[in-house]
């Protein structure tokens, strides 16, 4: 038996044909169904902690700016010609 390139091209693509038919199996199998919905509900997972940083970082917000002077806005009303 000859053992050539060709031969080795075949029986690496079946490998990864099968690998791959494997895996697509694997990930949609029913046991994977609680840990793909406990996956899509992880950007959701924060979200309590997000509303209450932001309510904190709003109240800085807000005591800031009763501290502060108030700022005086000038305006160009009119454009100078030469």
């Amino acid at each position: 038996m000859t053992f050539d390139l060709d031969f080795l091209r075949g029986v690496l693509t079946a490998i990864i044909l099968f690998s791959f038919i494997g895996i697509w199996l694997w990930a949609w199998s029913k046991k994977r169904i609680p840990a793909f919905n406990e996956a899509a509900n992880l950007p959701f997972a924060d979200e309590a902690i997000n509303q209450h940083s932001g309510q904190m970082n709003n109240d800085k917000i807000k005591n800031a700016s009763l501290t502060t002077k108030p700022s005086t806005t000038v305006s160009i009303s009119e454009e100078h010609s030469a």
